[in-house]
């Protein structure tokens, strides 16, 4: 009775503890994955997972499509898209179908404060960012800022280019539809013609018999 009592406790608290104090599941990768220092593609790779590497998943983003994991000693984060739970219950089934059930939490990313928790090391860390004296989290380095704007400039311009061609392939469909209709004005005016041609001659004929 008394081990039946400890048991039901001990469930208990393990539906109290929060996410962070639970053992995070296993997992491992159906591809050659990239791991990079944050949930985008944009984010920078620093390696590549092999096909078949096991991984420890902390949480996900909302939907699950990337994973804050641990592989090798190194923190970072994946597609989790490409990620299959490695216990018993739900052996190989993707990450995303599964996270709920096995208790994989839903977490935030905060760039400033995870890469200086765990890339504060690294050599593009001092390039990437700089310190503000009046304020505690670093910001993106300017250059960032100037690429966006670049590639926000280049993608206006050639919607504005799509938008002439556009244009010009409607004034080129405008333009064959008027000569289109000159064609057939001018067919009309010759068969006119012709018919009034044909008249003549029958007047001709007749007038020739009488």
């Amino acid at each position: 009775m008394l081990k039946k009592i400890v048991a039901i406790a001990a469930v208990a608290a393990g539906l109290v503890l929060p996410g962070s104090a639970l053992a995070a599941p296993l997992a491992f990768t159906t591809t050659d994955l990239n791991i990079r220092t944050g949930p985008a593609a944009s984010y920078q790779r620093f390696d590549t997972i092999p096909e078949g590497g096991r991984v420890t998943v902390h949480g996900c983003l909302t939907g699950y499509n990337w994973c804050d994991v641990t592989w090798a000693g190194e923190r970072g984060w994946v597609s989790g898209n490409y990620l299959a739970y490695a216990g018993e219950r739900y052996a190989r089934q993707p990450i995303p179908s599964v996270a709920f059930s096995i208790g994989v939490p839903v977490i935030g990313f905060d760039p400033g404060i995870y890469h200086r928790r765990y890339y504060v090391d690294r050599p593009w860390y001092r390039d990437r960012y700089l310190e503000r004296r009046w304020a505690r989290e670093p910001y993106f380095d300017r250059r960032d800022a100037f690429r966006e704007h670049r590639e926000l400039r280049d993608a206006r311009r050639a919607v504005r280019e799509e938008q002439r061609d556009v244009f010009d392939a409607r004034r080129d469909l405008q333009r064959e539809r008027r000569v289109g209709g000159n064609v057939r004005d001018e067919r009309r005016q010759l068969q006119r013609e012709r018919r009034e041609l044909l008249e003549a001659r029958q007047e001709l004929r007749r007038e020739r018999r009488d």
